[in-house]
């Protein structure tokens, strides 16, 4: 059986206790013989990562051990970064994706168009490649529905009185 594998990503900003939660995940991963990788500087790392190019897996895959974890939990942030980057309003295409085939979008405001790529395939295609030896697209595609009953039961349970009626 292949060995179970976690990827830590965390985007969007700085929140107290990250580094913290990393330190655990990673000392319970170690316990659970899991290897525990950390994604560089949140978002970026999904949709910039070649995973042919060891320079870019250097870049943004860090391994995380109970070795390089240990004292983290003492600093605030992050130790892997973050970025608030969409994929799926991409503004500069990475190098090694020019010329691929990739979803693009122009849009116009004030007279000046703008361009943006949707990475979001490749978001995927990233995190399979890196993560999952066999992707399970089942457990995926049941994880995203699940997700989406979870969203639509939040927004019941969030209604107003009065709209029901």
């Amino acid at each position: 059986m292949a060995k179970r594998r976690i990827g830590i990503l965390t985007g969007g900003g700085d929140v107290a206790g990250l580094n913290a939660v990393i330190k655990s995940v990673t000392y319970r991963g170690s316990e659970d013989d899991i290897e525990v990788v950390g994604l560089r500087r949140g978002w970026e790392a999904l949709t910039h990562l070649n995973l042919e190019d060891p320079t870019s897996r250097s870049h943004y895959v860090i391994p995380l051990n109970r070795e390089n974890t240990r004292t983290i939990d003492r600093r605030g942030g992050t130790v892997l970064h973050s970025s608030r980057v969409n994929p799926s309003k991409i503004q500069k295409l990475p190098d090694h994706l020019v010329g691929n085939d990739v979803p693009v979008s122009l849009s116009t405001n004030g007279g000046i168009a703008t361009k943006t790529w949707d990475l979001t395939s490749r978001v995927l295609a990233n995190h399979f490649g890196t993560w999952h030896r066999t992707p399970d697209r089942h457990r995926w595609r049941r994880h995203a529905q699940l997700c989406g009953q979870a969203q639509r039961t939040r927004r019941q349970d969030h209604r107003h009185p009065e709209d029901d009626g």
